[in-house]
Formats: C-alpha cells, structure tokens, sequence
C-alpha cells in the first residue's frame, strides 16, 4: 500500500492542487494530517478537496479554532485575525465537518498520525529536546505535522537519534528516506498551504509500505494567485507575505 501524506493545508488551494496533480498515480491512499484550514483564502474549497481524496482525515489546532472548539486565545494577532475571517467564511455544512474530525493519535496498518505529537495534538516537534521523548515512547513510525517543517527524525535500534533532512532545489521528489528495520520514526511530510523550513514550495510525502520507504516531495504553485485572493479578503499582509518566504 501506498499512502499520500498531506498536512497544514492551511486553505491554500493552488497549493493542495498541485501537490494532488504531482502525486496522481503514486498513491493508494490519502491522509490528511490536521490543520485543513486558517490563514488561507479558500477555507470551503480545501476542506472540499482534502474530503474527496483522504481516506483519514485528524483535526489539528486550526481546525479545532475555526470551528470554534477553541478560542484562539493562545494564537498570535495574525493568525487570531485569521481565524476570525475563516470563522465568518465557512459554510454550515463545514464547520460541521471540522467539528466531527477526530483527534490523534488515529492507527492505520502499522504506523500512527497525529497532528502535534503523539502526546499531545497541540505540542510542537521541532528539535531533539521534543523528538528523543517522543520517539522512546512510540514502538511505530508516526507521521506528525503542526511544525511545517519536512523531515522528521529517527531513533536507530542501538539508540543512535538522528534528525531527518531533506531539502533540495530540485522540484518533485527530492529525497528518499529508506525505514531500517527495528528503527523508530517522526515523520512530518511538510505543510501544503504554508511550508516554514525557508522553502516556499509545497510539500508532501509518500509513504510506500512494501518497499519500507518515504518519499519526500516539493512543487512549486501559483503563489500569486494565492496572494492575491488573500489581499481581496483582506487578510493580514503579514501572512500574504510570509508565504512566499516559506517562514
């Protein structure tokens, strides 16, 4: 089986068509990892795309703010603003969905998903001072988001801890992480809608069972055309820029 892993969508629809039309063909399966929406212009329509093609789908902390699960009270002012609009632009029908999505950690075949950490769906994962803890308390490969950061990390039979890297110039598949056996993983496939690891270009991942591997993958999208829907709802200029920054 193989799994397409997508996160942090963040209603960004150039971004999660693109990386859907570079993924066709290499998958079975999609997984969606949280954070559907905020920030972005297309709340509906992500929400839209991620139902039709994700066969699993955990909610992560934007989800839970747009929804109004949540306050939004530990969110900073631009993306509180956000959370707002979005708040104010989705439909019955999809606050409903945001509402019922379920929370991490959700098992599929042999490895875990969850949106922060397994511990704790808001917790961040970010360096070793969060990843070493995490990776003695699971016995499968987790794949994690919230961070926006591809790569991931490992912990090696012997106890060797390692982090993951994977960036590349390359557009398409730029790295390809081979799972040794008895190891432990945190992997995050990189955010769709708002990459924060200095690339702006959307990522995914692909998890291939049988072969016992990740593939790692960035396209590039039309940026402008998300920018300019944002600058038309009038969403904070800060995050209309950020996305072409990649941070």
């Amino acid at each position: 089986m193989r799994y397409l892993i997508i996160s942090d969508i963040h209603s960004n629809l150039e971004g999660s068509e693109k990386c859907l039309a570079l993924a066709k063909g290499k998958y079975d399966k999609a997984i969606c990892l949280g954070d559907v929406v905020g920030y972005g212009p297309d709340p509906n329509a992500a929400i839209d795309l991620v139902r039709e093609v994700s066969s699993s789908v955990i909610r992560g902390n934007h989800d839970k703010a747009c929804c109004g699960i949540t306050d939004a009270e530990d969110f900073n002012i631009w993306a509180k603003l956000s959370t707002l609009w979005t708040r104010q632009a989705l439909s019955a029908e999809h606050l409903d969905y945001l509402r019922a999505l379920p929370v991490g950690p959700v098992t599929i075949d042999s490895f875990q998903i969850v949106h922060g950490s397994p511990a704790d769906e808001d917790e961040y994962i970010v360096g070793p001072t969060q990843a070493f803890p995490a990776l003695k308390a699971i016995t499968q490969t987790v794949f994690f988001g919230h961070s926006h950061h591809q790569g991931g990390f490992m912990l090696s039979p012997d106890g060797r801890f390692q982090s993951i890297r994977c960036q590349s110039k390359e557009d398409g598949k730029t790295f390809t992480l081979k799972l040794e056996d008895g190891a432990r993983y945190l992997i995050n496939p990189g955010s769709v809608g708002q990459p924060r690891d200095g690339d702006w270009r959307a990522a995914f991942a692909i998890f291939d069972q049988e072969k016992h591997q990740v593939e790692y993958y960035r396209t590039p999208y039309d940026l402008e055309k998300t920018q300019e829907k944002m600058k038309k709802s009038h969403l904070p200029d800060p995050l209309i820029r950020r996305l072409e920054l990649g941070r």
